[in-house]
């Protein structure tokens, strides 16, 4: 009786760890389902990861790879906690700069994850996305659960600092003439810099700062859209919307440059 019992007791040891190696193995891979993709769309540049054991881990290595090949401003597009497939859709301008991309993951099927990655960055890259980056897949036999977002590049403009003037922007260059307009974006948090004028600002002004003072934006931030004009002799300061600018007066002509908000 004591060798059966043993024999009986020992089954059950063996049992219970492989019961226990099997739970261990399975809640790793469980744990091991979570991917993102970054973004910077004033460079062009991204980075994703897959297979994290946290959404965080994902999102932080996400944003280290985008940063790591050049991004300046990188922002998590899509993320997502749970097992599927995800995929990559770019267009990219002469040169080989990405102009828009398209992420999906977490999908159930690889035509799931093909077809919202693609019409993303169809959606801000004006239908001319056609070049597939790459593909993933996290933990087969996993359900997955998705938790993503994906913002409108097209409307969010550049982003920029507070203290960032206008001559400061990557796109300034290409403003030869009067007329020629500006999307960009402030973050949130922002805090007061200088500005010149009022209605008109001076193109050395920051650009936030006189949004704030135009009552287009607050210290939250937002999207602003502004346009070159030909600007006063001096460009007067006064308070509004809490924010002081000051007075400029520009003593060349061709300096005489500035800005409205439209």
């Amino acid at each position: 009786m004591n060798r059966s019992s043993n024999k009986i007791r020992n089954h059950k040891l063996a049992l219970l760890v492989t019961l226990l190696v099997g739970s261990v193995v399975l809640f790793s891979a469980e744990a091991k389902a979570a991917s993102a993709v970054a973004f910077d769309a004033s460079t062009g540049t991204f980075g994703y990861s897959y297979g994290q054991r946290s959404l965080q881990d994902a999102q932080t290595d996400a944003l280290r790879r985008c940063q790591r090949y050049g991004g300046v401003s990188c922002r998590v597009l899509v993320s997502c906690s749970g097992a599927g497939y995800g995929m990559i859709y770019l267009r990219r301008l002469p040169g080989q700069r990405v102009q828009a991309i398209g992420a999906s993951c977490g999908a159930a099927t690889v035509e799931d994850a093909q077809q919202v990655a693609r019409n993303n960055c169809n959606r801000v890259g004006r239908g001319q996305c056609s070049g597939r980056h790459g593909s993933w897949y996290d933990n087969v036999g996993v359900r997955p659960t998705v938790s993503a977002s994906y913002p409108n590049l097209a409307t969010r403009g550049e982003p920029i600092r507070w203290d960032t003037s206008l001559v400061n922007t990557r796109k300034f260059n290409r403003a030869q003439y009067p007329g020629e307009t500006f999307t960009l974006f402030c973050p949130s948090r922002g805090y007061i810099s200088q500005a010149y004028g009022s209605g008109t600002y001076h193109i050395s002004s920051s650009v936030c700062t006189a949004a704030v003072h135009r009552g287009v934006i607050t210290r939250n931030g937002g999207t602003v859209r502004i346009r070159i004009v030909r600007g006063p002799a001096i460009f007067e300061g006064t308070l509004r919307n809490g924010v002081q600018t000051y007075r400029s007066q520009p003593p060349d002509p061709r300096w005489r440059i500035g800005f409205i908000f439209i």
